[in-house]
């Protein structure tokens, strides 16, 4: 018997991001833009603590730094929405035209391709 191709880990995932590469990419732009946001409200909890006690003077009003703190947040949990749902969304389909490879090489195969039984052993047949 031949051996077998080995397939590296690297190009599989290539092969699996090419499968569908926008949904890859708008997942992607998803994550990053998520990470960025989760900065983002430290930062403004920094300057809003900063003016409260007088360490630097208020540049922008103290409401609108509090408006801004909860627009970071509503886009931060779109961001993270978006990253799961495109994230899953890739997983799935690509799951899924794994499996449906799978089956169709199984199905090229003559009838005595499989080596080991699909199901359970019966139980007059078990090794003790």
């Amino acid at each position: 018997m031949p051996p077998r191709p080995v397939l590296s880990t690297p190009y599989f995932n290539l092969r699996l991001i090419a499968y569908r590469p926008w949904t890859f990419a708008i997942h992607s732009v998803f994550a990053v833009l998520f990470f960025i946001f989760q900065v983002l409200p430290g930062l403004i909890e920094k300057n809003i603590f900063d003016v409260l006690g007088g360490a630097t003077p208020a540049l922008v009003n103290l409401w609108l730094m509090i408006a801004l703190y909860v627009a970071v947040e509503l886009v931060r949990l779109l961001t993270s929405i978006g990253v799961d749902w495109f994230g899953w969304t890739f997983r799935f389909v690509v799951g899924a035209w794994l499996r449906r490879n799978a089956v169709a090489a199984l199905l090229t195969k003559p009838g005595d391709a499989l080596t080991v039984s699909p199901g359970p052993r019966p139980a007059s047949r078990r090794r003790r």
